[in-house]
């Protein structure tokens, strides 16, 4: 089943909005986005920006705290 086959809720319906018909996606990746909720892309996002957001989240966790950012695991923004 492909995202076009889906039901318009969940993903398909996400990838939609998006303007994304699932065509673009392997039957692998769209399993893995619908169980994880993200779908790793490498190269589509540079070392450089990924340093850019670490340092980013870093000053508004200083600036902020904690507590601001739960659950948030800076470590899986690896580069690509």
């Amino acid at each position: 089943m492909t995202a076009t086959d889906q039901p318009m809720g969940g993903t398909a319906g996400m990838l939609a909005a998006l303007g994304v018909s699932g065509d673009e996606l392997h039957e692998h990746q769209l399993a893995r986005l619908d169980s994880d909720g993200y779908l790793r892309l490498p190269g589509v996002v540079d070392a450089q920006w990924i340093g850019e957001l670490r340092v980013r989240l870093d000053e508004l966790i200083d600036a902020e705290g904690a507590a601001a950012l739960p659950g948030l695991a800076v470590a899986t923004l690896a580069p690509c």
